[in-house]
């Protein structure tokens, strides 16, 4: 199922997520993520932290390897994004979740051709995390640390695919927080890695 609506920037699929000012400063509820659209901040374009406003000041919150979340910030991270799964946009046939993904898929040779690939990334996760944290403003975006996991002899016995993290490690995720999901993009990612890296 192909976007009917189609954004082609990321700026055009943020604006199904939150709002910009006149300013090109990015408006959201009380959370303000790096890296920020302003030119003018003195603050690193992209960092592990991230500062979060409230009525009482601004304080530093420290992203999180995925296995280092407590139970209480992995369920919030996860219901987020099963949010998002639900949450539909009014001018594109897709939920929010595989709008996100769609627009991955189809800006993949820009986004892997060469040179852009970090910056581009960078953004694109970005957006991500303000669209989880329009579903609770709290969550933050986990990094997942694949080195802690390379040295095994079976790497997918790793406790990120468990039912308690990713779900299952192979072909379609039937288990875990995510078990129960609809495809809506239909790419498979195991047959282009066994295709280009082999199994």
């Amino acid at each position: 199922m192909m976007l009917q609506t189609q954004p082609s920037t990321p700026t055009q699929l943020l604006g199904a997520f939150s709002t910009m000012s006149t300013k090109g400063q990015l408006v959201t509820s009380n959370t303000t993520c790096q890296p920020q659209l302003s030119t003018t901040t003195s603050q690193p374009l992209f960092s592990s932290e991230r500062s979060q406003s409230g009525t009482s000041g601004s304080q530093r919150r420290q992203c999180k390897e995925h296995r280092m979340l407590t139970d209480q910030e992995r369920d919030d991270y996860h219901k987020a994004i099963n949010d998002l799964k639900k949450d539909t946009i009014s001018s594109v046939s897709l939920n929010k979740y595989d709008a996100l993904a769609e627009h991955h898929q189809q800006t993949s040779t820009t986004a892997y051709g060469g040179a852009a690939f970090v910056g581009w990334h960078g953004y694109y996760l970005f957006l991500y995390e303000l669209a989880l944290q329009e579903k609770n403003p709290n969550v933050m975006l986990p990094y997942w640390d694949s080195t802690l996991d390379s040295a095994m002899d079976t790497p997918t016995d790793t406790v990120i695919f468990t039912d308690k993290f990713l779900g299952n490690a192979y072909e379609t995720v039937t288990t875990g927080p995510f078990g129960d999901w609809e495809r809506k993009i239909q790419r498979s990612l195991h047959t282009y890695i066994v295709a280009n890296y082999g199994k």
